[in-house]
């Protein structure tokens, strides 16, 4: 019984090591991929006719600001007035019946003077990967400025190059860490997850 239980306890052990490896190579893989087409500065990006803002709640789930989603507001906001993006594709989850994050982004972007007619809603981009597909398949562009967190926008552009699209991340402001160590700790799987699709 003691052997079948050191057999048991070596081989979740030996599954921890190899998942703490995977996802190590994986994050690091994409952040090197990813980290010359990056910017926190919009003046070192091209000129491109779409950008795209990955979608994210308003609120936390207890009611709580997003301060996530104010930060690519803004990011967007700044990528128009410095002529940057002439159009801006709004994706994220959408739910008629409760809530819906194009819409809820549309509106914050016109009390900003940002006019409807240079949104483009994306109903369809409850995933990064969505959002991505969905861009390639409805747009038929070649390039995009990608805006969403530098953590976010390193999978989000990994994504887009895999397809040869040219994107390039806009690095919208970070967070406190204390109300973004979840989202941290979940981009890791998400990373890892991304090299498989």
């Amino acid at each position: 019984m003691k052997t079948f239980f050191h057999k048991i306890k070596r081989f979740l052990l030996i599954s921890v090591i190899c998942v703490i490896g995977y996802l190590a190579v994986a994050n690091y893989y994409i952040y090197k991929v990813s980290k010359n087409y990056l910017q926190d500065t919009s003046s070192k990006l091209p000129n491109t006719k779409y950008g795209l803002i990955l979608g994210t709640s308003k609120y936390f789930k207890k009611g709580k600001g997003n301060d996530f989603y104010d930060q690519r507001i803004l990011a967007v906001v700044q990528l128009f007035a410095d002529k940057k993006i002439s159009k801006v594709i709004v994706s994220g989850t959408h739910e008629e019946s409760s809530y819906s994050e194009p819409i809820c982004n549309t509106k914050r972007f016109n009390k900003k003077g940002v006019p409807d007619s240079l949104i483009i809603l994306d109903y369809f981009g409850d995933r990064t990967i969505h959002s991505i597909n969905n861009f390639k398949k409805d747009y038929k562009s070649d390039s995009v400025i990608i805006i969403s967190q530098k953590f976010h926008n390193q999978r989000a552009v990994y994504l887009a190059r895999k397809q040869n699209i040219y994107a390039w991340g806009y690095n919208a402001g970070d967070v406190k860490l204390s109300t973004s160590y979840k989202v941290l700790f979940r981009e890791l799987f998400a990373k890892a997850i991304a090299i498989t699709e």
